[in-house]
């Protein structure tokens, strides 16, 4: 569901209120803060998961590492969690991707292969501090900025996928993601299996122009850092 704020009209949509448990994306013409109105949500909110993807929130101002805040005993039907311009994907081997906390003011993805229901594992109330951060240096020059679109794919790259025919892939190296020319991705190689995004096309955002659509195919670069 959407909502649309039109000069004149006000709000329009079938999309009437915010609800403390949901997550939205919010499209705007220019940067702003925006603070919701309203009393305290409760931390032990239950969310009730369909099998596929949910957008829901995160009910504390604090951040978690994502195992952490899963309880134990359905983190197994949890596959990946999706965030604004990251991604987290469950494997055998744990959690791996750029987005590793949960925090507060966002909200998430999350793709579950059954329908469940649960509530964070959140420490009386006060989130607990993130332990690991996911941090990234982007290559000099406007040829490599890029838009945030509420479209977005990930792809999950790891080192054994990454063939080049001189060298190899080294620490600080950036593997990017293109629609034709245009760039929808970028993400800094740190040694271990990271998520590519591949941003979409969104009809309600023009900066989005020239990002994909349903049947395009990416193309990917890898830019050195030296």
């Amino acid at each position: 569901s959407a909502a649309q704020y039109l000069d004149g009209w006000g709000w329009i949509g079938s999309l009437l209120s915010i609800e403390y448990e949901e997550g939205y994306w919010l499209i705007m013409s220019d940067a702003d803060e925006l603070h919701v109105e309203g009393c305290d949500g409760p931390y032990d909110l239950v969310y009730d998961l369909n099998a596929g993807a949910n957008l829901i929130s995160y009910p504390d101002p604090g951040s978690t590492e994502i195992s952490a805040a899963i309880p134990d005993d359905v983190e197994g039907l949890f596959s990946a969690v999706l965030g604004q311009g990251g991604a987290a994907m469950n494997t055998e081997t744990g959690w791996v991707g750029s987005l590793m906390n949960f925090s507060g003011g966002s909200g998430y993805w999350v793709v579950v292969e059954e329908g469940l229901s649960f509530s964070y594992n959140i420490d009386s109330g006060f989130g607990r501090t993130a332990i690991n951060e996911y941090v990234e240096t982007l290559p000099k020059g406007v040829q490599f900025s890029m838009t945030q679109s509420s479209e977005q794919a990930f792809y999950f790259v790891d080192v054994d996928q990454i063939e080049l025919l001189d060298g190899a892939i080294e620490n600080g190296d950036w593997l990017m993601s293109y629609n034709g020319k245009v760039l929808t991705g970028i993400r800094q190689w740190q040694g271990s299996t990271i998520d590519v995004p591949a941003m979409g096309y969104n009809d309600l955002d023009a900066n989005t122009a020239g990002y994909f659509v349903e049947g395009d195919i990416p193309t990917f670069k890898l830019l050195k850092n030296s």
